[in-house]
């Protein structure tokens, strides 16, 4: 019974060694970039610090996002961060040799839906040089699209690096503490 079970999750399943073996390649990186959305061609005005860490096959990407046209209007941006990883399924990861380095591809599943409609996986390209404890990052891009059912359309959604390594937020940011 056992190996008829086996079979059937290979059969129903067999994606899951292709995933397991292109992670085992994936080198020990971490690297972060900030970056703009850029919806249909034009420039929001919050920012998102995207931040990529792999280890021994096994990533993170951590996201945090000062979204600046909404939080606004409460007279304080709060930011909100969100991590997925390779460990919970909600990431996979592949790379591959170029040139001048190594390209990550990572697609983020967690941007499948919410609220405000659906999504396609978020995908984010990572060129990087891993050197040892640093890595440089040489390249970067990423995006997905949206069917945003609360404005009844579907939306491109870039991620651009932003221009320069400075960036101001749009009104006072507010940290979370106890008690507030």
């Amino acid at each position: 019974m056992w190996k008829r079970i086996c079979v059937m999750t290979l059969v129903l399943f067999p994606w899951q060694p292709v995933r397991i073996d292109a992670q085992a390649r994936v080198p020990d990186v971490k690297v972060d970039v900030a970056v703009h959305r850029r919806v249909d061609g034009t420039q929001e005005q919050g920012f998102h610090l995207v931040q990529l860490s792999c280890s021994s096959g096994n990533c993170t990407l951590a996201t945090v996002s000062f979204d600046g046209p909404w939080s606004c209007g409460l007279g304080v941006l709060v930011p909100t961060i969100e991590v997925a990883s390779t460990r919970s399924g909600q990431l996979l990861v592949s790379s591959s040799e170029t040139g001048s380095g190594t390209e990550l591809v990572v697609r983020d599943l967690t941007w499948a839906s919410d609220l405000g409609g659906e999504s396609s996986p978020a995908i984010y390209r990572f060129q990087v040089i891993p050197a040892g404890e640093y890595t440089l990052l040489t390249g970067f891009s990423g995006g997905f699209t949206r069917a945003s059912s609360v404005l009844r359309r579907v939306m491109n959604i870039e991620l651009v690096p932003v221009a320069s390594g400075r960036q101001s937020v749009p009104c006072p940011l507010q940290l979370r503490g106890i008690g507030k």
